[in-house]
Formats: structure tokens, sequence, C-alpha cells
């Protein structure tokens, strides 16, 4: 408790600022080599995306994430999810100029200042010194392997290279790129970088644009013939059957999505420069 001196004292030095609301734009926040805000409470067990740089403090906060900004989905089967490793990294130092809200975690250096690392040293048991030691190697050996485990490598064993993946080279067009950056260039605009207002607007039009087809067809505006021949992958040759449109909106939703990205990623990656050896052509 402050008697009315201290809390005097406290209340002055906040004389003339203005108190902003979570909607407002977001201030300028530490980068993650920065040290702690002071005052500002510290969570030792925050959760960071290994996509993006988003950062929260419960799985179920993540898991959310991953599903609406990466498409990504926890596998079904328990063995499969005992297999695969977590999407996001644990024990994350993280801050927040919104706490009642819970919004904008930033991240921030796990390096405190030398008294308080002086005075825990000097507290540590040797099997305590021990396990700090050994993290701190595990933590310089994990970056150092890091540029080579999130890069893209092409694969001896042909099981992990889908047919798919064979055929349209995706494996050659994306070796030696950091997965953690390419992953980055298919996700959808949020109006924070250049680019973004005009996928922005390729997005809403491509909405528009499938909706209309899909209701032309669901309309009986095109014949069965002829959504034969749109569902071919081939010009000169009908499928055999005619194209789908009678899925759940749902399906319908994800199957838009996939354009969307691919759309993300060929804009943001183009490149005039290379217009004679292109990355990708049109077929």
């Amino acid at each position: 408790m402050y008697d009315w001196k201290d809390a005097k004292k406290i209340e002055d030095g906040f004389q003339g600022l203005k108190i902003h609301s979570p909607m407002d734009p977001r201030p300028q926040e530490p980068k993650p080599q920065d040290p702690p805000v002071p005052h500002l409470k510290l969570h030792r067990n925050g959760l960071g995306c290994h996509f993006c740089d988003h950062i929260c403090l419960k799985p179920r906060s993540m898991l959310q994430h991953l599903r609406k900004a990466h498409d990504w989905r926890n596998p079904r089967q328990k063995m499969d999810r005992e297999k695969e490793p977590q999407p996001w990294k644990e024990g994350v130092w993280t801050q927040t100029f919104l706490p009642s809200t819970g919004l904008h975690y930033f991240e921030v250096s796990h390096n405190e200042n030398r008294q308080e690392r002086a005075t825990d040293d000097a507290n540590l048991t040797r099997g305590e010194r021990f396990r700090q030691e050994l993290r701190a190697n595990l933590g310089r050996r994990e970056m150092e392997m890091r540029p080579t485990v999130e890069s893209i490598q092409p694969s001896l064993i042909r099981t992990e290279i889908s047919l798919w993946q064979d055929r349209t080279r995706w494996i050659e067009h994306l070796s030696g790129c950091n997965l953690i950056v390419m992953a980055r260039l298919v996700d959808l605009p949020e109006g924070r970088e250049i680019d973004d207002v005009t996928l922005e607007s390729i997005c809403a039009n491509l909405d528009r644009l499938l909706d209309g087809a899909r209701k032309a067809v669901l309309d009986r505006k095109i014949n069965h013939f002829d959504a034969k021949q749109i569902n071919s992958f081939m010009r000169y040759k009908i499928f055999s059957n005619p194209l789908n449109v009678k899925i759940q909106q749902n399906t319908f939703q994800r199957y838009k999505l996939i354009w969307k990205r691919l759309i993300c990623y060929i804009v943001r990656t183009y490149d005039p420069s290379m217009a004679t050896h292109p990355l990708y052509k049109s077929t």
C-alpha cells in the first residue's frame, strides 16, 4: 500500500498522458533481442509460432491461430501427434502493453540484468548450475543447427516425396530456401505490408469470381457436357465426370483458400529481373 504522498508522486508522472484503447494502432514493441520492459509483467512460459511472429500464452490460443492463419490441422491419431513435433516453441519470455485484454504479446530477451543473474548464480546448487549450463549448450547447438534444419532440401526417401510434388517440381523450386520465411509468403494479406492492399483486392475479386461460377453451375446455366470439359486438366480431352460444385460451404472455402495462398505467393515472389528464367510460368 502507498500513502497519499507516494501515490501523488506516481500520479504526477502520468499527468498529460493519453490512455490508449486496445483498438488503437499498436505501439512500437520491443524486438525479441531487447530486454524485458521494466514494470510490465513478465511471462516466462509463452508460446511462439514457428511460421510467424505470433505470441500467446495458452496452447488452445496457439491452435486457434495455427488453424486460422496457417490452415494447420492437428493429427487425429494420438500416435501421429506424438511423432509430429509441435509447430510452436515453448518457454518464450513475453510481455504485453495491454494486460487486461491479453492482446498483442511480444517476445523479449531471456537476458536479465547482471545483479539478478549474479544473485541467482550464487544461490544455484551444483546440479542446478549443471542443468543451466546444459540448457545453454543446447540453445547454442540449436542456433547452429537452425539454418540447416529450416532449409528445404530434397529427400532421398521416395516415400517422403509425393507424385504431385515430383510432377510440379515444388521441391526443386524451393530447394535451399528457408522454410519459415517461405511459409510466410502464402499468408493472407493483413494490411501490414505494401503489397497487402493489392492482394486484398485480388482475393476479394477471386471470391466474387468463384462464387459466381459456382452459382452458374448450380443454376444449370452450364450444361452437363461443358461441366465435364471444365473438369478436365487437358484442353482437348473431356473428363469422365462433370465438375462437382455440390460441396459443403466449408469445403468450398478451403478450396478458395488454396488459390488465394498460391496467388499471394506468386505476387510476393515475382521478380521482373528474372523474366528470362522465371521460377514459375503459366501452363
